[in-house]
């Protein structure tokens, strides 16, 4: 049997996401709050001179998930 926590969960984020725009809508929808400027995915570290990252952050998930056509 599943926790309350795992359940409260479920509730909140819905079915488990099947498509890759489900899939993105679950994860902006789990890490609702987390600043935009933050990573979600580094590409690259130190490459561009200490201290650069690239990659992805939640700002950039966030407007590309914006930018989809709505899904039924």
């Amino acid at each position: 049997m599943g926790s309350k926590f795992a359940h409260d969960e479920a509730e909140r984020l819905g079915p488990e996401p099947v498509s890759a725009h489900e899939r993105l809508t679950h994860t902006v929808q789990a890490f609702e709050g987390t600043p935009d400027s933050e990573f979600a995915v580094v590409a690259t570290s130190g490459v561009y001179g200490e201290g650069v990252k690239t990659g992805l952050t939640w700002g950039d998930l966030r407007a590309l998930l914006a930018a989809l056509p709505e899904r039924a």
